[in-house]
């Protein structure tokens, strides 16, 4: 119903833009889901919930099936040119890293059958507002079944009472989507909903998620929209002091969260850490410790994709450009990391605020979390954000062409036919 409601008072263009952004955004509201069941029926880590693991492959696999003939209808071309050189390149590194094999055949299926669609799904979008309202529905969804979560927290549950990366950062995007909301307009159901999507990560979640929401934060307050009126200049203010309020009584606020969640037997290990006088890397310093000892021996060629799962006992990089470094070599893994930087600090820079605001929430999912957790190799929001970055490209090259045939259109006849490029 919530689909047909969507599709009302649409063209057929923008029914395929609904389609395409239901695809890209299901895998997480899917894991999220899968994520309550589990944890409701203490299903991890057991045959039933391998089951129910299986299932949510084969419902998300489903939706990216019937969107196909779509996406290969606006991308023939490049679907075929993408899945030619993933092949190539994971092959020609299966040859020469043989040690790597066993890692690069877990790879297939999430780089494969996750990844890559995603990553060519969101280059075939054609109106980014359709994504953003789907991301918001989702968002709804998500937060519910987060919220159904926490009371499993609540109602202590046993297995529900653990320390659960995977949960903070489902709730990122609900975090991000109304904590955008409320910087532009505030709301009651966006303060409520950004809050206490906050305590959830804040209890039982990760610090990557903290440091996403922080670096959008600072993205948002940094590029305001360009007409200011009264109501936006309270809530950039009220945002100021919020933040200054925080900064000052940072450990007596994180000591009042963390008496509030010992009522209920919840022992938040983010709260602990952040308390801690001396900054702890749950482990990451041995890997990366690991990482830079392979990069300094080969420096050249690297050791391959998945090289850091040999190395680091099966763990990831957790830090995409270490992990650039170690797959590619550092004379080709520095020039992918620069062009990557140097084109996404472009596009800090675009005109088009609501461009620049759909960017700074993909930055912000998809590579602000791989600097420190997960590897870019099976992460969908970061072959989201990568889509993206080239459609933007794609759409600045269109136009500056279109600019060309306008002004030669001034001097001699121009064929309109000459230049293709379709504004969203």
């Amino acid at each position: 119903m919530v689909i047909d409601a969507m599709k009302n008072n649409r063209n057929p263009e923008e029914i395929e833009d609904l389609k395409i952004s239901i695809a890209i955004i299901s895998s997480t509201v899917i894991l999220t889901i899968q994520y309550f069941i589990l944890i409701s029926f203490n299903l991890m880590a057991t045959a039933n919930g391998s089951i129910i693991q299986l299932l949510s492959k084969t419902v998300v696999g489903i939706i990216f099936l019937y969107t196909l003939p779509t996406v290969f209808k606006r991308k023939k071309v490049e679907f075929i040119v993408v899945y030619y050189v993933a092949i190539f390149i994971l092959l020609i590194h299966y040859l020469l890293f043989p040690e790597n094999q066993e890692h690069m055949i877990e790879l297939i299926f999430p780089l494969f059958f996750m990844c890559l669609p995603v990553f060519i799904y969101t280059l075939s979008l054609k109106n980014w507002s359709i994504l953003k309202e789907v991301m918001k529905k989702a968002s709804l969804i998500i937060f519910l079944f987060g919220f159904l979560s926490c009371i499993q927290i609540l109602m202590n549950n046993e297995f529900a009472n653990d320390y659960s990366m995977a949960l903070s950062y489902y709730m990122l995007l609900p975090t991000i989507l109304f904590l955008d909301e409320l910087l532009d307009r505030f709301s009651l159901k966006a303060l409520f909903i950004t809050c206490f999507s906050l305590i959830i990560i804040l209890a039982i979640g990760s610090r990557g998620p903290i440091l996403c929401i922080g670096i959008f934060i600072i993205l948002k307050l940094i590029r305001p929209v360009s007409k200011l009126n009264f109501s936006k200049v309270m809530i950039y203010m009220s945002s100021f002091l919020v933040a200054i309020f925080t900064i000052l009584y940072f450990e007596k606020i994180l000591l009042a969260i963390d008496d509030f969640l010992s009522k209920f037997n919840i022992d938040s290990r983010n709260i602990s850490l952040f308390l801690n006088d001396y900054l702890h890397l749950s482990g990451r310093d041995r890997i990366y410790e690991k990482i830079l000892t392979e990069i300094v021996q080969q420096p050249i060629l690297g050791i391959g994709i998945a090289g850091d799962r040999r190395v680091a006992d099966g763990n990831y990089a957790h830090n995409i450009i270490l992990e650039v470094f170690l797959n590619f070599g550092v004379i080709i893994g520095l020039i992918l990391v620069i062009a990557f930087i140097m084109w996404l600090l472009k596009l800090l820079f675009v005109k088009d605020m609501n461009v620049y605001n759909m960017m700074i929430i993909w930055i912000s999912l998809g590579f602000v979390s791989l600097l420190v957790s997960g590897s870019y190799l099976i992460d969908v929001n970061f072959w989201t954000l990568l889509g993206l970055m080239i459609s933007q490209l794609t759409m600045n090259r269109g136009n500056s062409l279109k600019q060309t045939g306008e002004q030669m259109s001034e001097c001699e006849p121009f064929d309109e036919y000459s230049v293709k490029w379709k504004n969203r």
